[in-house]
């Protein structure tokens, strides 16, 4: 018996499968009597919501790791809302929050093939048909274009494109072998122009990578190369070769000849036009250290000893570093660090040629490594000391008998010192002069002392 007897002619029933159904039906009279046979009807009936008509998906050209999904509304008056997922197929795909709204968003971790499948359900929790869509999502920026270089005095300058992606927030410059084992120049440039002091005259190699909002990398760099000369004499007051020295500390790192020569470098000599012999190979090189096993460590850090410049000055640091990177691979840092009590220092930085105040400064070579059969090895880390030139100009009142003039500034090396007096029938005398003053007298034309006022001019380094 399924229900009670029913005075009418309209019954509502509930099912709650999609099985097989059959119903059958007998008059029944006040006495209680039925009728003879009983009419049926059967049948199988859909309890699954209408599908989604369309679906669409694409990148949010703001930000190219989400995936934005609509879809056409199912007007269903039981419908309780979609079940979107992403994979292969419905039951192993990564399903989304449930949702009533028309839309949803995906966040890509990755570039490649995405499935997008959609399913609208009811109120008695039956699902529709599947509805998907595939799209190829690429989450990494354009790759860059229009990258040229140009030396300029003793700088480098670098310029590009505009990338055309919206969610680019920068761009990254690494010189060397490649872009993955390359020394990092700047990271985050938000220009499309960098400029960079150069300190050796050398063949140079550099790659330029757009950053998104997602953190995401071109997938290929741009690169552009150019060998830099004739760079501009420089006031040297100290330099120190690493190599030669060998004084530092080692950590995974060793001194030993080069594996690098006529017989092992390969091809010919004119392969490579970009290369001077001086800056590969040798009898002492850096390099690596290798195991019991014959196999090179991953990574290694030299560690020069403190070099102390014996009282605090402003200067320029210059180094003439070479390795094999850019023939053979790997990757070879410099960084630096300076100190102007040997107590206190400044963090470990990749080394740039500026213009420093220090007293104390030490450089480390940060070596790696991805084939431990090879290393990268450093056969020229020559440290150049050398302060700038210093032109000043002043008015001084001069006594009779002479007058001390300080310069306001001190001096490496004695400078030039050129007075004149001011005024008709005068002339200035220079009597002496040192790292930080003069001593000027001023003499008419009887070349007798008078004093007055002199202008001078002071140069040097």
């Amino acid at each position: 018996m399924y229900s009670p007897r029913v005075a009418g002619t309209l019954y509502d029933v509930v099912v709650d499968d999609e099985a097989q159904h059959t119903w059958l039906i007998k008059a029944v009279t006040i006495a209680g009597n039925e009728s003879q046979y009983a009419a049926s009807v059967s049948g199988i009936y859909d309890l699954r919501p209408n599908p989604v008509a369309s679906i669409q998906a694409s990148q949010d050209s703001n930000n190219r790791s989400i995936l934005n999904i609509n879809w056409a509304e199912v007007t269903d008056g039981d419908l309780s809302g979609y079940q979107v997922k992403i994979g292969d197929n419905w039951d192993a795909g990564e399903p989304l929050p449930f949702t009533r709204e028309l839309y949803a968003t995906y966040t890509l971790i990755a570039s490649g093939t995405f499935k997008v499948m959609i399913k609208a359900m009811n109120a008695a929790g039956y699902y529709s048909d599947e509805v998907s869509i595939v799209c190829t999502v690429q989450v990494e920026p354009s790759n860059v274009t229009g990258l040229v270089a140009y030396q300029n005095g003793d700088t480098v300058e670098l310029y590009w494109d505009k990338s055309s992606d919206n969610d680019v927030t920068g761009y990254e410059i690494r010189e060397g072998y490649s872009f993955d084992s390359g020394a990092l120049v700047s990271t985050g440039v938000a220009n499309t122009d960098y400029t960079m002091a150069i300190d050796t005259a050398r063949f140079y190699h550099y790659f330029v990578k757009a950053i998104n909002s997602s953190g995401k990398y071109s997938k290929t760099a741009a690169s552009v190369s150019l060998t830099v000369s004739n760079l501009s004499p420089r006031n040297v007051i100290q330099t120190f070769d690493e190599i030669a020295l060998a004084s530092g500390t080692h950590d995974n790192t060793e001194f030993g000849t080069s594996l690098i020569n006529f017989q092992t470098i390969g091809g010919k000599w004119s392969d490579y036009p970009t290369t001077k012999f001086s800056e590969v190979g040798g009898s002492s090189v850096l390099k690596l250290a290798k195991d019991s096993n014959g196999n090179y460590a991953t990574s290694g850090i030299y560690t020069s000893a403190v070099i102390d410049i014996a009282s605090i000055i402003t200067c320029n640091v210059t180094t003439l570093f070479t390795s094999s990177v850019n023939l053979k691979g790997g990757s070879a840092a410099l960084q630096v660090r300076t100190s102007q009590d040997g107590t206190t220092w400044l963090d470990w930085k990749g080394f740039k040629p500026i213009q420093r105040t220090f007293r104390y400064i030490q450089f480390r070579i940060l070596l790696e490594t991805t084939d431990i059969t090879k290393t990268p090895e450093v056969n020229q880390c020559i440290v150049s000391i050398d302060v700038p030139d210093t032109d000043i100009a002043l008015t001084a009142t001069i006594s009779t008998g002479g007058t001390t003039v300080s310069y306001g500034h001190t001096y490496y090396a004695i400078p030039a010192v050129v007075p004149a007096a001011i005024g008709e029938n005068l002339h200035a005398e220079l009597i002496s002069k040192t790292l930080s003053d003069c001593v000027i007298k001023i003499k008419n034309a009887s070349n007798t002392d008078v004093g007055g006022t002199a202008d001078i001019r002071i140069k040097g380094y």
